[in-house]
C-alpha cells in the first residue's frame, strides 16, 4: 500500500528532480519539463504528507541518499521568513513549499484528459497544501512542536488563505 512504497517513491521523485536539474532531459519542451518537475514535487511532498499525518516527525527527504549517506534526522528544526518551525510543523512547512512550487508547474487541466487521467494539477496542489497547513496547525501537532495544545493561529490564518487560493 501507500506506506510500504513511501521511502522508495520519494527516493524516485528526487532522482527524477536531480536528473531534471542535472540536464538530462534534453529533447523534451519546456512544459514537458515543468510538467514532469511539478509531478516529481507534488509526490514527494504528498507522500511526505500521508506518513506524517499518520506517523508525527519525520524526516524530510529531499536530496538522493547513497549507502554511505544517510543523513536522517527525526527531530529537526526549518527556519524560514524569519520563523523557526520544529519537528511535524518543520515537516509540514517543507510540504507547503513543494506543493506551492508544484503548482506553479502543473497545468490546471492536463492535454487530453482521458491519456492523462489522475495526474496532479495546479489545484490539486492548492487543495494539499490548504490541508497541510490545517493539520500542522492542530492542536495535535501544535503541541507536538511548540508545546502549546491548542490551534496554531497564524498557521490557521496561512490555511485560510491557501483555501481562498484554491476556490479562486
Amino acid at each position: 500500500g501507500l506506506y510500504s512504497d513511501m521511502w522508495e517513491n520519494v527516493r524516485i521523485a528526487n532522482l527524477c528532480l536531480q536528473k531534471l536539474e542535472a540536464g538530462f532531459l534534453v529533447d523534451a519542451s519546456a512544459d514537458q519539463k515543468n510538467w514532469l518537475k511539478g509531478q516529481a514535487l507534488f509526490f514527494r511532498a504528498y507522500y511526505n504528507y500521508e506518513f506524517v499525518r499518520s506517523f508525527g516527525t519525520i524526516p524530510y527527504v529531499d536530496t538522493v541518499f547513497t549507502a554511505e549517506e544517510q543523513d536522517m534526522k527525526r527531530h529537526w528544526i526549518y527556519e524560514k521568513d524569519g520563523k523557526t518551525y520544529n519537528d511535524v510543523q518543520a515537516v509540514f512547512e517543507r510540504i507547503v513549499e513543494d506543493f506551492d512550487e508544484a503548482a506553479t508547474l502543473l497545468p490546471d487541466v492536463w492535454p487530453s484528459p482521458n491519456i492523462n487521467w489522475g495526474r496532479p494539477t495546479s489545484l490539486a496542489c492548492l487543495g494539499f497544501k490548504a490541508k497541510a497547513l490545517q493539520f500542522s496547525a492542530s492542536p495535535l501537532f501544535n503541541e507536538q512542536a511548540t508545546g502549546a495544545l491548542e490551534y496554531n493561529k497564524e498557521l490557521l490564518d496561512r490555511c485560510a488563505l491557501a483555501c481562498q487560493e484554491t476556490i479562486d
